[in-house]
């Protein structure tokens, strides 16, 4: 596992759902998350919460689980970037443009016309669509690579490509969610654009997720922590990239994070 001195930590990127909190029904580990408040605190970084969740969602989370204010929220897998200033939250125009610039061609009102044909999806709500993400909810007992398959089938048949396919699991609604975004867009354009803006580079920055949307970080060689409730199919994913960069938590959700963090940069 490659290490990263204490003081070059300036950016801990650090998911909310299955890797902060459950993604489930369980009651979260407030003590927990007093502890990983501590240890942001203690290494005097800029915090930063990538997730899949939407920014109300996000907000919503941070208040009623006791989560640390973030610096830095980038929401809906990297479709939208908002900063704190210890008032309220302002977006980030400059990047939501500057992704915008980056997919002229995604239509998401086709792509959802021509998924909707799947009788197994099940378009989300207007407000966690967006210009640049379709999203559709799918039963848990589909399984995630027919669904996959499924979807890519009809995507190419229609001519739509330059899109990727991000699968996820909502444990607490007992959901798969199903989101195609463009294929340059994700958690880690948002934190590549900070780290740029804050002059930083990969080994300045710690990172910890746990499912489908997170797989462009872990790729990324960004020092990373997989918690270890993970699912079984992301974990067999990641071992595969064969980098030095991620950590196997053997621990859970947030007592997963501190053990991740502790060991990157070495310390008890």
């Amino acid at each position: 596992m490659k290490r990263i001195q204490k003081n070059n930590v300036a950016i801990l990127a650090i998911d909310i759902d299955g890797t902060l909190i459950p993604n489930s029904s369980e009651t979260p580990n407030i003590k927990g998350i007093k502890k990983f408040g501590q240890l942001v605190e203690d290494l005097d970084a800029v915090l930063v919460y990538p997730t899949g969740r939407t920014f109300q969602m996000a907000c919503k989370a941070i208040g009623k689980y006791f989560l640390p204010m973030p610096d830095f929220l980038i929401a809906s897998n990297g479709i939208f970037l908002f900063s704190h200033n210890g008032a309220g939250w302002t977006e980030n125009l400059e990047y939501k443009k500057s992704i915008i610039k980056k997919a002229p061609n995604f239509d998401c009102e086709k792509i959802i016309k021509v998924l909707s044909k799947l009788p197994f999806l099940q378009e989300e709500e207007a407000a966690k669509q967006d210009r640049l993400k379709a999203g559709f909810c799918v039963d848990l007992e589909k399984k995630s690579n027919e669904v996959i398959h499924s979807a890519w089938e009809i995507l190419n048949k229609n001519g739509i490509d330059n899109t990727k396919i991000i699968y996820s699991q909502d444990l607490k609604n007992k959901v798969g969610i199903l989101e195609i975004l463009p294929d340059n867009i994700s958690k880690l354009t948002g934190v590549e654009y900070l780290a740029e803006k804050l002059e930083l580079n990969k080994d300045n920055i710690i990172f910890a997720g746990d499912e489908g949307n997170d797989l462009d970080m872990f790729a990324s060689g960004i020092p990373s922590v997989l918690v270890g409730n993970a699912r079984d199919e992301i974990r067999r994913k990641i071992e595969k990239m064969n980098t030095d960069s991620i950590y196997f938590a053997k621990k859970e959700n947030v007592e997963g994070v501190i053990e991740g963090i502790k060991s990157i940069i070495n310390v008890q």
